[in-house]
């Protein structure tokens, strides 16, 4: 068959995990995922459910969701790669920072981040990044 429903519920579907375990399997899913260009003229290079991306600045971007989730009490992961070849940074995003007042980073259509680099002898600066890595977990509106 080529058509999956729930047993009890047509939009819940439990699929055996691990050993005993069962997990339902929209909860497993990602809702939304991009990679993206931030530095210049940012652009998505792949997506799902990823609509407008907006740069407001170095290293700091909104995407916009295609499809709205339930709430704004989604998960996000984030990872990106820094271009200079010094394999010593760590790139940060944060979803929340207060030192740029943005106090609702996460609603049901949109999320905004900034990205900072940091190394033990530079500390934090926030950088436009070449290679940016979103997804979110969460319910579907």
């Amino acid at each position: 068959t080529n058509i999956f429903e729930g047993q009890t519920t047509a939009g819940s579907i439990t699929v055996q995990g691990e050993n005993t375990a069962t997990t339902n399997l929209q909860q497993g899913l990602a809702k939304l995922w991009i990679n993206y260009n931030g530095t210049g003229t940012i652009a998505a290079r792949d997506s799902f459910n990823a609509g407008t991306l907006t740069d407001h600045g170095t290293g700091e971007y909104t995407v916009a969701h295609t499809t709205s989730m339930a709430s704004a009490d989604y998960v996000t992961s984030t990872e990106g790669t820094y271009a200079d070849g010094n394999t010593s940074y760590k790139n940060d995003f944060a979803i929340v920072n207060p030192a740029r007042s943005v106090s609702t980073p996460l609603t049901t259509g949109a999320t905004r981040m900034i990205n900072t680099a940091r190394s033990a002898a530079s500390g934090a600066t926030v950088y436009d990044t070449p290679n940016v890595f979103f997804a979110i977990f969460g319910d579907l509106a």
